[in-house]
């Protein structure tokens, strides 16, 4: 049975209404004037029921409060499982926590947090736990001590003391511990830190590829590579480009372009010709020359990764399957427009995977087909990146449905033409979205023309050439 160290105390949170305790002696002056004709004993009573009164108002205006001090003590060890800290070096320090662990006293807890790519619980404070040597579920590819800070102070017991300790070299690659330390500090939550300190004397760490956001289809885009290294290195630097290998040596039969670093930091550049448009992915990784010593220490750091988005010509995305949605698809490449199709099930995941799409065409597509998140996506796309949405629907009621349509997106009137229509007063209720589209042959939009709305709306974007396309939202009451 743990053994409970605690003791009891009595003192006021607001001690300074004490002084209106003086009160008490006008108050039994005025008794005695005001209770003459009372005879002795019931004046006497009189004037202490009232003395009782001003002190017990008194006294709670001080805010009388019994505290309960607990001298039990939880300490809860946050540790580093990260592959940045070498295997050895995490075994001593686990032997060192649980040689201190033998000192400590009956009714104290231990908790235990793991970090590593995210925080999990190893051990939830308990006076007779132990460390557990190592984590099977973590891979340790990243460090987030914020993280494992904030679960420490989730996990934290109200009814003892806290402390914490951070077993860590320190390398975040992820979160703010420093905002992390300052929440603990407002907690009035120390944290100690036991660093695990090493030295690699020879290492290389690929820090970063630094990629340009955007870029034209056709253009050359310049990829610098930054590196750092302990001491002089030889090695080879593989790119890849959406997955497939570039050649960074084409007069050599390897595809990898050799490389010398000097102590300290490199940069390294490489120009290479983008062609097709949307996101391209770069990934760059040096790969060390064989040797005794070796080159480079751990390889978990030799990978670095970058993105630019190519724009290219407009291009319309058919959303859909069946004959009209191949129907559309050869109508719009008639008409000389860049259009391509894909069914409801390999709809985009992310709104960068649109980045490339000027218009949305959802051809008989039901709102079960999408996920929330895409339902949302689709409204950012149209909202914040100005891209064109527009539905073909053989829904019989022959107006936007809850059946037949993202669910973001809110009933409107309906047009003789079928398309919803503005309301024929327009007020502040309503939202004037974009631009707005007639249906001609084949279904595809023809131009586009203002809607009414009220004077405080202002239009939010000008009319471009993703209106040709594209029938943008109203949204009204519901």
């Amino acid at each position: 049975m743990a053994v409970v160290e605690a003791s009891y105390g009595f003192h006021f949170a607001q001690p300074l209404w004490l002084l209106l305790a003086a009160l008490v002696v006008p108050v039994v002056w005025l008794a005695k004037r005001s209770l003459r004709q009372l005879n002795t004993l019931r004046r006497v009573a009189a004037v202490v029921l009232r003395v009782l009164v001003v002190l017990i108002l008194v006294a709670l205006l001080a805010r009388p409060t019994i505290t309960r001090s607990d001298k039990r003590m939880t300490l809860i060890a946050i540790l580093d499982r990260s592959q940045s800290v070498p295997a050895g070096l995490q075994a001593d320090a686990l032997k060192y926590l649980a040689k201190a662990l033998e000192k400590k006293r009956p009714g104290d807890q231990l908790a235990v947090v793991d970090v590593g790519e995210a925080a999990m619980i190893a051990c939830l404070p308990s006076s007779g736990v132990g460390i557990p040597e190592r984590n099977t579920t973590l891979t340790g590819d990243q460090t987030a001590l914020a993280e494992g800070v904030q679960l420490a102070m989730a996990i934290a017991p109200p009814e003892t003391g806290i402390r914490m300790l951070v077993v860590s070299d320190g390398n975040q690659t992820t979160g703010d511990m420093k905002e992390a330390a300052r929440i603990a500090a407002a907690n009035k939550i120390p944290i100690d830190v036991l660093p695990l300190q090493y030295e690699y004397p020879q290492e290389v760490v690929f820090n970063r590829l630094v990629a340009p956001p955007t870029a034209r289809s056709g253009e050359t885009v310049a990829l610098r590579f930054v590196l750092h290294s302990t001491a002089a290195a030889r090695g080879q630097l593989m790119l890849t480009l959406n997955g497939q290998p570039v050649d960074l040596n084409p007069g050599s039969p390897g595809m990898t372009a050799p490389v010398t670093l000097k102590s300290g930091a490199n940069v390294e550049t490489i120009s290479l010709p983008i062609g097709q448009g949307g996101m391209h992915k770069f990934e760059c990784t040096f790969i060390p020359d064989p040797g005794n010593p070796p080159q480079d220490t751990l390889t978990q750091n030799n990978r670095a990764s970058g993105m630019t988005f190519v724009a290219g010509p407009g291009q319309v995305l058919v959303v859909g399957d069946g004959k009209d949605a191949d129907s559309l698809l050869a109508k719009l490449r008639s008409a000389k427009i860049e259009a391509r199709q894909c069914p409801v099930a390999d709809f985009a995941s992310s709104l960068a995977e649109l980045l490339g799409t000027d218009a949305l065409v959802l051809v008989n597509t039901p709102c079960s087909g999408f996920t929330y998140e895409q339902q949302e996506m689709i409204c950012r796309y149209v909202t914040e990146l100005g891209g064109g949405r527009h539905r073909r629907s053989n829904c019989p009621r022959g107006r936007w449905c809850s059946s037949c349509t993202p669910a973001r997106c809110r009933r409107a009137t309906t047009g003789a033409s079928g398309w919803p229509s503005p309301p024929s007063t327009p007020s502040a209720a309503w939202t004037w979205w974009g631009c707005w589209s007639t249906a001609g042959a084949g279904g595809r939009p023809t131009g586009c023309t203002s809607l009414s709305r009220p004077a405080t709306r202002p239009r939010p974007s000008p009319l471009s050439n993703a209106c040709k396309w594209a029938t943008c939202r109203i949204s009204g009451p519901p």
